[in-house]
């Protein structure tokens, strides 16, 4: 995030050592990187591209309404103000066991960890998410709807903190409005402007706290915000379709181990000679 002209800013680059520089410091460095270098633009993306320039200032002004609400967002219990590492991406694939056995010889892929405060890092691992309806066969969901159970068990017995960590009133989109902070200006404001309405309608904000919410959205503004969100959603929907039909990642590239399997897919589907009674090779082993 910080290549290019962004390596050169004057930014605070940590360590932040209170709960309100580390939940603030992406919102001030995107502020001052924008403000900086940011210059208007369309949409580009797939999802609702626009034909018009979308001046960066509405990025900024998201930003400073996410400053202002920042303190009263962050949890009074210091508890769960304490700083944890904590792995970010918690998969099978990440956990090896001893061979011939269940016990746990290591965790790998801790680079991209970070030391915050246990309100941002609360929260289940990716072993324990449900994938769409769509993607989920049976035996699957099963095997998720188990880890689910059992860490959310395991974390009660042995991870007090944790486990109240995980009863802090709306503590999804508190991180989720966070997360959409730290993303760099490209155009698009969606998702950062649908967190800011999400989290300040009435009912969430009185869930949260009983101090005076500082952001006001006119009902029209937050009409329209959901409305642009769910579109968003939709097109996100559909593009995760294509991705699963051309079996390719977010990053429109495929697994190694199915770059073959995949080539010889993608040819049969075009080839031009065959006839309704031919299969591909492969489902013929």
């Amino acid at each position: 995030m910080l290549h290019g002209d962004r390596s050169n800013t004057k930014i605070d680059r940590g360590p932040w050592l209170s709960p309100e520089d580390c939940f603030t410091s992406a919102a001030r460095r995107e502020t001052t990187c924008i403000l900086q270098y940011a210059k208007p633009q369309p949409r580009r993306t797939f999802l609702l591209p626009t034909s018009f320039d979308i001046d960066p200032s509405e990025h900024t002004s998201l930003l400073s309404k996410f400053l202002q609400l920042a303190t009263l967002l962050i949890p009074k219990d210091t508890v769960h103000n304490a700083l944890i590492l904590r792995h970010p991406d918690l998969t099978l694939n990440n956990i090896l066991l001893e061979p011939g056995s269940a016990k746990i010889a290591s965790i790998i892929d801790w680079q991209d960890s970070i030391n915050f405060p246990l309100f941002l890092q609360a929260g289940y691992p990716a072993f324990c998410e449900h994938d769409s309806e769509e993607q989920m066969e049976a035996k699957a969901k099963f095997r998720f709807e188990q880890a689910n159970l059992y860490y959310t068990a395991a974390t009660g017995l042995y991870n007090g903190n944790h486990w109240s960590a995980l009863k802090i009133p709306h503590l999804g989109m508190r991180q989720y409005l966070h997360q959409q902070t730290g993303y760099l200006w490209d155009g698009d404001v969606i998702n950062l402007r649908a967190a800011h309405v999400g989290i300040t309608t009435p009912q969430v904000w009185d869930a949260i706290t009983s101090e005076r919410c500082p952001v006001v959205f006119s009902d029209q503004e937050r009409h329209t915000a959901m409305e642009e969100a769910n579109e968003w959603n939709e097109c996100e929907e559909l593009l995760d379709i294509i991705r699963n039909d051309l079996g390719i990642d977010p990053e429109s590239g495929t697994e190694p181990a199915n770059f073959e399997e995949d080539e010889r897919d993608i040819c049969w589907r075009n080839w031009p000679f065959k006839d309704d009674t031919d299969f591909p090779s492969s489902s013929l082993m």
